[in-house]
């Protein structure tokens, strides 16, 4: 198919997708005007049942729990995909020279090269803040799994590619990523095995407003931020070490 081709059909298509979205646009309710029977119930009712200030992960953890479990799931095999991927072309490269560790040549005044180091602690902490406290105020074990995991990244920005492969084991975030994604699912068979129903709460609620509060929520989202954390943390080692490869015989 020639150049000329292409783009007309890209242009074309383009332009009816365009036209698709802008006609979908416009039968969508004004901002801040919906009123869905479903939420207004969440709205109402999530407090009083479950002891969370924060609907939204009651419908994440609870009410919608499934859903959740198959997004966890959705992550946890794209890392495996990524790895899986990455060890068959770890078979078929070499190594580069060593790469720059020296402040020299990383081109890093010294203040430059502990700023991000000093942020890890910091955003560390404000990651797992967020997912201690998800059932709370915004956030949850998603979020906070991720903020820890650009924690862990500024390690390799600070300090270099050998100070972060040391911190971060493979093994030992492999293990804990799994771990992770199976206590997702085994609390949810736990509570089927119990009450007859996947996800439904069987801890107790606790006081309304508490670190630990709302019931199997609570563990649930503990369960996702170490799944998220590890998982963003495998990514970054495999990434970071892919780059130090080529491919033999690339044309």
């Amino acid at each position: 198919m020639s150049h000329r081709i292409r783009a007309i059909v890209y242009v074309a298509s383009a332009i009816v997708t365009f036209a698709t979205l802008m006609y979908a646009a416009m039968g969508l309710p004004k901002f801040g005007t919906f009123s869905g029977a479903y939420s207004a119930m969440l709205l109402q009712i999530s407090t009083l049942e479950r002891h969370v200030y924060n609907v939204p992960t009651a419908v994440n953890f609870d009410y919608r729990g499934f859903d959740t479990l198959g997004e966890e799931f959705i992550f946890f095999t794209s890392v495996a995909g990524v790895l899986f991927i990455f060890s068959a072309v770890r078979g078929k490269a070499e190594k580069h020279g060593e790469p720059m560790e020296h402040e020299g040549d990383r081109r890093q005044s010294g203040a430059i090269r502990w700023f991000p180091t000093g942020l890890t602690a910091f955003i560390a902490a404000l990651g797992m803040d967020l997912g201690a406290h998800g059932q709370l105020t915004p956030g949850g074990g998603f979020q906070g799994g991720a903020i820890f995991g650009s924690a862990i990244a500024c390690i390799y920005l600070g300090v270099g590619i050998h100070a972060f492969i040391r911190t971060a084991k493979k093994e030992t975030f492999d293990m804990l990523e799994a771990l992770g994604a199976f206590a997702f699912g085994a609390l949810g068979v736990a509570a089927m095995w119990i009450t007859g129903a996947f996800l439904r709460n069987i801890m107790p609620l606790g006081q309304t407003g508490a670190t630990v509060s709302g019931g199997t929520i609570y563990f649930l989202s503990c369960a996702v931020f170490v799944e998220i954390a590890c998982g963003f943390t495998v990514l970054l080692l495999v990434f970071l070490k892919q780059t130090g490869q080529t491919q033999e015989g690339e044309q």
